[in-house]
């Protein structure tokens, strides 16, 4: 079982255009990810009151060392993938992060959004 960054843009591609559901669900199913209360992601990397329709994740899985079973681990996996409603020009953007700390998972998303959002601003400012 495993979602990759392509099926979240198609996800939410298709969400945006309104092509899978009709219009008026994608438009309450974006409006229902906007209020994802997770702000430490892709949230925290773009200006407050910027609207964002994203969807989280995150898992632990434990690595089993078959020799020393005292040295098992665990890794972490955090992911955030939505819609930034840059004004004027909307655009995906999808991290997904694996480590064994969701704090700097945490970060590394926000540093990537942000990343995102002034790249974005420079784009645009050469249309």
């Amino acid at each position: 079982d495993f979602f990759s960054v392509g099926m979240a843009s198609r996800l939410f591609r298709s969400l945006y255009n309104g092509t899978y559901i009709s219009r008026e669900f994608s438009e309450k199913a974006l409006e229902l990810l906007s209020r994802t209360k997770f702000e430490n992601g892709l949230v925290s990397g773009v200006p407050a009151g910027i609207l964002v329709a994203h969807k989280f994740g995150e898992r632990t899985i434990e690595i089993e060392d078959s020799i020393s079973p005292e040295k098992n681990r665990e890794v972490r996996e955090l992911h955030d993938c939505g819609i930034v409603y840059a004004p004027g020009n909307p655009y995906f953007v999808c991290v997904m992060t694996k480590g064994d700390d969701f704090k700097n998972l945490e970060k590394i998303i926000s540093d990537i959004s942000s990343m995102a959002w002034t790249k974005m601003q420079e784009l645009n400012k050469k249309k």
